[in-house]
C-alpha cells in the first residue's frame, strides 16, 4: 500500500461534530412516531417490529458471513 492509500484510511476529525447519544432499538422506533410517511418507510425496511435479537450479548456487531472474491478465481 502506498502512503497515499494509508492516509485515506486514517481517521479524521471534523470540527464541530459531536457524537450523538446512544439509543436502543425501541428509542429509535419512537423517533418521529407521529410522522405517517416515515412510519410507512420504517415498515418497508422491516423496522416496525424491530427488537434486539440477543439482548444479553455485549457485542456491538456480529459478523455472520465474510466472503472474499478474487478476479483470478
Amino acid at each position: 500500500m502506498s502512503s497515499q492509500e494509508n492516509d485515506d484510511l486514517a481517521p479524521t476529525c471534523t470540527a464541530g461534530f459531536k457524537v450523538g447519544e446512544k439509543k436502543n432499538i425501541d428509542e429509535l422506533a419512537q423517533l418521529d412516531a407521529a410522522d405517517a410517511s416515515l412510519n410507512k418507510w420504517k415498515e418497508s425496511l422491516g423496522l416496525s417490529h424491530a427488537q434486539e435479537r440477543f439482548p444479553d450479548d455485549p457485542r456491538t456487531v456480529v459478523v455472520q458471513a465474510l466472503v472474499f472474491q478474487s478476479e483470478d478465481r
